[in-house]
């Protein structure tokens, strides 16, 4: 059962969770959300742009907060 950390990233590419994931199993992440793995960074409320995680300048806005 190997497990990974891996991030779970919404439509928006908002990091909303990061858990630890068994790659033999059958769990899928929510509607309108994807896996990334997570092994070398990325947190709760970074964002995905497709290659990197990028961390949120401390003191801005959260992205929830805007939609």
């Amino acid at each position: 059962m190997p497990i990974q950390r891996m991030a779970i990233v919404d439509k928006d590419g908002l990091v909303v969770n990061v858990i630890s994931y068994d790659t033999e199993g059958t769990w899928t992440p929510p509607a309108d959300c994807i896996l990334v793995d997570a092994a070398k960074g990325g947190s709760i409320d970074d964002t995905w742009d497709g290659k990197r995680f990028v961390v949120p300048i401390e003191g801005a806005p959260h992205q929830w907060w805007q939609k």
